[in-house]
């Protein structure tokens, strides 16, 4: 992937507007950081937000947001994404189908692969890029009979299961 423009500016919260060419393909994009504790690591995580969808063939469908993983403490640059693919193995695996997960991309875990990010001709290293955890990934659809959210980092009346999250909440992580 290769992204041109000014990221002098760039943050967590300020996105930076930008020119993207994939596999003969391009368009515009804005990016910006990604994530809470990695954003102290040298390399970052970015959000992405392409001006059109995008569909990368992997059976996500076509969508505008997308995460670049950097996996910087993971040498194996594969942890997030094995694992999850091995959520998606186990629910496709199972004798009596979820039907609220078994259509969802991955079984409704993240899912990725392997790409090489360039940055105004300066090679950024080896990234995954991610599917996001968004309300469309979960089948988060509003009704709050079938949704759940599992969090191990935050200790919360939603993930001691004493109040229902608000979308509010989900969507500030």
């Amino acid at each position: 992937l290769y992204l041109v423009g000014d990221t002098s500016a760039m943050t967590k919260d300020v996105e930076a507007n930008l020119d993207w060419y994939y596999k003969g393909n391009s368009g515009k994009c804005t990016l910006k950081w990604q994530g809470s504790s990695s954003i102290a690591y040298s390399k970052k995580n970015y959000t992405i937000k392409f001006s059109s969808n995008v569909d990368f063939g992997k059976g996500w469908g076509e969508h505008k947001k997308y995460n670049l993983k950097a996996n910087y403490i993971d040498f194996t640059e594969s942890r997030n994404v094995v694992s999850a693919k091995l959520w998606g193995a186990i629910v496709k695996s199972r004798s009596v189908q979820n039907p609220y997960l078994y259509d969802l991309p991955n079984g409704g875990a993240t899912d990725g692969f392997p790409m090489i990010v360039v940055l105004n001709d300066e090679y950024l290293g080896l990234f995954s890029m991610n599917i996001p955890k968004d309300k469309w990934m979960f089948n988060m659809t509003g009704s709050a009979t079938h949704e759940g959210l599992l969090s191990a980092e935050d200790h919360s009346d939603p993930t001691r299961f004493k109040a229902t999250i608000t979308e509010q909440e989900l969507l500030a992580g």
